[in-house]
């Protein structure tokens, strides 16, 4: 039950509000009442709150620390592009600037923050279309 209560507080509009515009969004105005709605409607869910609590508690995390991460990134050979959201926050910018910094990692600035992908998905798709032409072939 009190789990329930938990997660009921955050699937509440008002908290998904708060935290659109504190991590994923970095301009207020693109977070409109439509987005909301649509954002509310997916906490609803049959089972979503599993998916809520496994991204919260780490469970979705293949490593637990920074270092075996950026290593797992190393061993893989495949052409990889990071696009760092100008307004990211800091802990999360800092892990994609160490990633960027990586011998055969190809990195672009854009504006936004966690969310750029769907903020400002025309400026993402500028850098990730022309890395896509370039490393994929037929």
């Amino acid at each position: 039950m009190v789990r329930q209560a938990l997660y009921a507080l955050n699937a509440h509009p008002t908290f998904l509000r708060w935290m659109m515009g504190r991590h994923v969004y970095s301009d207020a105005v693109h977070i409109t009442p439509e987005l909301m709605q649509a954002k509310h409607q997916t906490t609803q869910a049959k089972e979503a709150r599993f998916a809520s609590v496994a991204f919260v508690t780490g469970g979705l995390d293949p490593v637990q620390q920074r270092t075996d991460w950026l290593d797992l990134m190393q061993v893989v050979t495949v052409p990889k592009l990071v696009i760092v959201g100008q307004q990211s926050p800091p802990k999360s910018k800092a892990e994609m600037e160490m990633l960027s910094a990586m011998t055969g990692v190809e990195s672009a600035i854009a504006p936004g923050s966690l969310g750029l992908g769907e903020e400002y998905s025309e400026k993402a798709l500028a850098f990730l279309l022309p890395f896509l032409a370039q490393h994929l072939v037929d």
